[in-house]
Parts: C-alpha cells; sequence; structure tokens
C-alpha cells in the first residue's frame, strides 16, 4: 500500500517546501500538478520546473504532472476544475487501494492525523481533515471556523474518478446542524456521486490551510490568477489594500486573525522560523 499526496500548485514555492519536509516520512509519492496558464485564461511559467534544484532531495518521490491542455474556457473555475482532475494523471501506477490524498498545496495535513489512516480505516470510506485556516502569516489564523475553510480528502484509489468532484464534496452540510444529520445527509449525497453508501470521518483541526503567505506585491497577482475573480478589482486587487488588512487584522474573506504560537505551527516552520522570517509575525 502506497500514499499519493495530490495537490494543485501555482508558484506557492515557500509552502511547497514545508509540505515535502513535513510530509516526507508519511507519504511515498508527492502529485504536483502544475499547469501553464492561470485559472484565469494568462500565460504563467512553471514555477516548479525552474525551481526544481530547490526540491532535489524529494526528485524521487516527486511526480511532476504539467496541465498544457487547459481548455479554452471562459470559465475561471473550469480550468481549476480541469487542473484538479490531471492529478489522475499522476496515479496511472497507484493500485486500486492505494491511498490518495487530494488537496491544494496550502492545504497541510498535521502528521499526527495521517498516522490515523490506515488501509483498514479507509476501505470504502473518505477522510476528511478539516483545516483551520491562516491569512498572510503563518501564524496569522482566522479566528472564526466555517465550512468553506478547507479539507483534505483521503480516499482509496479505487473510489476516484474524478478529484474535483471528490474536492466538491463536504465533510458537512452545516456546522449547525448536529453530526448524525450530517453523516446521513453526507451518506446520501455520496450514494450519488459513489453509485454506494461510502462512509466518511471527520477529524477536526487536522490541518493547515496557509493562504497568500507572500509578499503583497504577489497577492496582487494570485488574485489576478485565481478563481476568485470577483475579487479582482481595482479597489480590492491591491498592494495597499492588503496591507491594510494585514495591518488591521483582517483575513481575505473580512474575518479577524488572530496571532497563535509556533507550537500550532508545522514542526518544519518551528525548527527554521529564520528561513521564514518573511511570512512569520515576529514583532512580539
Amino acid at each position: 500500500m502506497a500514499v499519493y499526496d495530490c495537490f494543485t500548485f501555482f508558484n506557492e514555492l515557500d509552502i511547497l517546501e514545508i509540505r515535502l519536509n513535513e510530509l516526507d516520512p508519511h507519504v511515498d509519492h508527492f502529485v504536483v500538478v502544475e499547469a501553464t496558464q492561470t485559472f484565469a485564461g494568462t500565460e504563467k511559467p512553471l514555477y516548479y520546473k525552474e525551481n526544481e534544484n530547490r526540491f532535489a532531495k524529494f526528485s524521487d518521490k516527486i511526480i511532476h504532472v504539467i496541465v498544457d491542455d487547459l481548455p479554452d474556457r471562459s470559465s475561471a473555475w473550469e480550468r481549476e476544475a480541469f487542473q484538479r482532475d490531471a492529478m489522475m494523471r499522476g496515479l496511472v501506477h497507484a493500485a486500486p487501494n492505494d491511498i490518495i490524498m487530494i488537496s491544494d498545496v496550502d492545504e497541510i495535513p498535521k502528521p499526527q492525523f495521517l498516522k490515523l489512516i490506515s488501509p483498514l480505516n479507509t476501505r470504502d470510506r473518505i477522510h476528511f481533515l478539516e483545516c483551520e485556516h491562516f491569512n498572510f502569516k503563518l501564524n496569522f489564523r482566522v479566528v472564526d471556523k466555517w465550512i468553506g475553510s478547507g479539507a483534505i480528502r483521503v480516499l482509496e484509489k479505487k473510489n476516484i474518478r474524478s478529484p474535483e468532484k471528490i474536492r466538491r464534496l463536504r465533510a458537512r452540510q452545516s456546522r449547525r446542524l448536529p453530526m448524525w444529520l450530517n453523516q446521513l445527509l453526507m451518506m446520501a449525497r455520496n450514494k450519488s456521486r459513489f453509485g454506494a453508501f461510502i462512509k466518511h470521518s471527520i477529524y477536526e483541526n487536522a490541518g493547515w490551510h496557509f493562504s497568500f503567505m507572500t509578499t503583497t506585491g504577489e497577492m496582487t497577482e494570485k488574485i489576478a490568477a485565481y478563481s476568485h475573480q470577483e475579487r479582482n478589482t481595482t479597489a480590492f486587487n491591491t498592494e495597499a489594500n492588503f496591507q491594510k488588512m494585514i495591518d488591521e487584522g483582517r483575513a481575505i474573506c473580512g474575518r479577524a486573525l488572530e496571532e497563535v504560537s509556533m507550537a500550532e505551527l508545522p514542526a518544519y516552520v518551528v525548527d527554521n522560523q529564520a528561513k521564514y522570517r518573511g511570512i512569520l509575525n515576529q514583532k512580539r
């Protein structure tokens, strides 16, 4: 049984480095899915390819999927879905019962939760590793949880036809509903997606979702490139606006940010604080 960690990648080099080092003991193959265009449809460099020497120690584990055939579609969301489904190109040698993780590069599972997942408890089951959300700095956490804060999906390869459809499966219909009702609703949805009543498990605070861990200038580049094009406006997408959010302690979504201790971050970050000082708040 092998573990495949599959994720889409844009240009998040620091986050990729943290992910590879944090998960290396628990993962057999990393499937890095990178496109030659942004979700908005503009040409982009292959950032992983240009920087692969930085990740040379993981080269025997990395499967680099280059997506150079994004369809000419008007929707950024369709391009994102196409790139995510290209994860399957990196799974051609995976066995039916191999364990597959599906996420974006900035959604990193906590290693202690990966230890709880085994071939036995993954048989015909999907695991949702819910993430805490962080913006701008690795130690700036979004205060209020909400259902869209991100989750890593973990399941057997045999139950994957479309990673994008797996991505659309939510762990919960609502945080306001009791767990038993959430479970019932999820079973019904799984029946329509998988043709069977696939079981599921939810692990809370089981990952880190590190968004916009870069300079304010590069934040404007990301907003111009990603699927939430409703934010790509002259009023919102400016360096000054992002700096104001950071200064006021507000996340991209408008929720409040709180600073957390280093102990709550990945061990690789704790051990390499100087390397990541640009994306850590260390003013105290």
